[in-house]
């Protein structure tokens, strides 16, 4: 099990209400490197999760963003 779907558990464990589109866009906010490349289940499963809530794309590039972007230091961007 990955962070993303403990995280979903936690959540849903601690007393959180979730609708599915929010649960999905939990599960696979990591986007393709989500994915377990050896699991046609799992490529199938984040298509599908794409395709039916577009949340799920929102969430992993806001994610994305925030890792690639906003953790920034001033040192690491001085370095680049």
């Amino acid at each position: 099990m990955g962070h993303g779907e403990k995280s979903v558990i936690n959540l849903l464990c601690s007393g959180l209400e979730l609708y599915d589109d929010e649960m999905l866009a939990i599960r696979w906010h990591m986007g393709a490197w989500g994915i377990n490349m050896n699991s046609y289940e799992d490529q199938r499963c984040y298509d599908a999760a794409r395709t039916l809530y577009p949340l799920c794309t929102i969430v992993g590039v806001v994610d994305g963003l925030a890792a690639g972007i906003m953790e920034r230091t001033a040192e690491d961007v001085e370095q680049l």
